[in-house]
């Protein structure tokens, strides 16, 4: 039987969301920022305060997309590989 290993899957979706917000971040996309406004529009808080919020909410969903893509492949028994993974993010 197959089983996800979520220790992996957790710190795959934290370093592949972390890499590519480094590399995409444009200061006209930068989604730590939206997800800040949104943050503040709640909870009306301080900048740096809803930036920290938005930035551990876009690291959350990197982790869930990573673990869909994990049960993803585990449902249809394929593998992964770094090249899969980079196609999914970059889809993303």
């Amino acid at each position: 039987m197959l089983v996800i290993d979520t220790a992996r899957v957790i710190a795959a979706g934290f370093l592949a969301t972390m890499l590519g917000t480094s590399v995409l971040k444009t200061e006209s996309l930068d989604i730590r920022g939206i997800l800040a406004t949104i943050v503040a529009l709640v909870l009306r808080t301080d900048r740096p305060t809803t930036l920290l919020v938005g930035t551990v909410w876009h690291c959350l969903n990197g982790i869930a997309f990573a673990a869909i893509y994990a049960k993803v492949l585990l449902t249809f028994r394929k593998d992964s590989s770094i090249g899969k993974g980079f196609l999914l993010g970059f889809a993303l």
